[in-house]
């Protein structure tokens, strides 16, 4: 239950926050609360690890790096004959 509990209370409110920071500060020695706009970041990465990564693929690499790391996977990682250029 208290896993559960311990899940869930970051993304309640600021009364149930600043319990589970009390808590932490007791139990773990906890310096500081993580503040709230990366705690919402942590979530959102959570949540759509996938998705962001192709997003920041596709930003970041053109097409001619992609043909090249697939090819060099492919020749690490697979026969020939299942390979696709």
């Amino acid at each position: 239950m208290w896993q559960i509990v311990r899940s869930y209370a970051r993304s309640l409110s600021k009364k149930f926050r600043n319990l589970y920071y009390e808590y932490n500060r007791e139990v773990f020695g906890t310096k500081s609360e993580t503040p709230r706009w990366e705690v919402c970041i942590s979530s959102v990465n959570k949540a759509f690890e996938m998705p962001m990564g192709l997003l920041f693929v596709e930003e970041k690499f053109n097409g001619d790096s992609k043909l090249s790391v697939n090819s060099t996977n492919c020749n690490m990682l697979a026969p020939e004959q299942l390979c696709r250029t």
